[in-house]
C-alpha cells in the first residue's frame, strides 16, 4: 500500500509541475471532523467524534475543458477519537491527538461557480500522542494524566469527494470528506479505520 501511495505522490507532483505556467495558487484554512471506527463495536460506542483545525497551501491546475485537478499540502492538529469511560474504578478519559500532512488530488468538474469532484487523499503522521486521564479513582496516587507516543502509527490513504463555490474569483468554500481505506496502524488484525469530514475557505492569489 505505502508503494502505491508513493507512486500516487509522484504522478501528482509531475502533473502539476507540468501546467505550473497556467495553475492558480492560493491558502486554505478548514475545519475537520474525524470519525474512527477501531473495529470493536462496544468501544466504539463509547467514542465521539474527534475535531482540529488545519491549513495550508491549495493549487488548482487546469488540465482540459471544465475538468481541472486540486491540489495542495496542509497541516493539520487533530483529534482522532475521544472517549469517556467508568469502570467503578474512576472515569478514564482517553484521547488520541495528531499533527499530520494531508494532501489530496481531486479531480473537479467546474459548471459556472460550482465544482465537484473526487480522487485521492494521502495524511502522513508527524506526531501521534495517545493521552489519558483518570479522575476519582479513590486512591490520590491512580489519579493524574500521562501521554504517551503512538509509535505504530502508518500512513492514511483515503477517498476523497468534494463540492465547492467561488464566493468571489480570490474567495472559495468547499466540503471534502475522506473515506478512508487503511488502518491505523497498516498491520495484519488491524481492523480501524477513519473518515474525515471538512469545512474549507480558501483565498486565491
Amino acid at each position: 500500500m505505502n508503494r502505491i501511495v508513493s507512486i500516487a505522490a509522484i504522478v501528482a507532483l509531475v502533473t502539476t509541475f507540468s501546467f505550473a505556467e497556467s495553475m492558480q495558487f492560493g491558502v486554505r484554512v478548514t475545519f475537520n471532523m474525524n470519525d474512527l471506527s477501531t473495529g470493536n463495536k462496544n468501544f466504539d460506542k463509547e467514542t465521539d467524534m474527534g475535531m482540529g483545525l488545519g491549513g495550508g497551501l491549495v493549487a488548482i491546475v487546469p488540465l482540459s475543458g471544465y475538468i481541472s485537478l486540486r491540489t495542495g499540502a496542509e497541516f493539520h492538529y487533530k483529534t482522532l477519537v475521544s472517549a469517556e469511560m467508568d469502570y467503578g474504578l474512576g472515569k478514564h478519559k482517553m484521547d488520541i491527538t495528531e499533527l499530520a500532512i494531508s494532501v489530496p488530488a481531486i479531480a473537479a468538474y467546474s459548471l459556472g461557480d460550482a465544482w465537484a469532484g473526487a480522487g485521492v487523499q494521502i495524511d502522513i503522521p508527524i506526531s501521534t500522542e495517545q493521552n489519558v486521564e483518570v479522575s476519582g479513582a479513590g486512591d490520590p496516587d491512580d489519579d493524574g494524566k500521562e501521554s504517551r507516543k503512538f509509535k505504530d502509527r502508518s500512513m492514511d490513504f483515503g477517498i476523497a469527494i468534494g463540492v465547492g463555490y467561488n464566493v468571489s474569483p480570490n474567495i472559495g468554500v468547499d466540503f471534502k470528506t475522506v473515506i478512508g481505506l487503511t488502518s491505523l496502524t497498516g498491520k495484519s488484525g488491524d481492523d480501524s479505520s477513519m473518515n474525515q469530514y471538512g469545512v474549507g475557505l480558501s483565498f486565491f492569489f
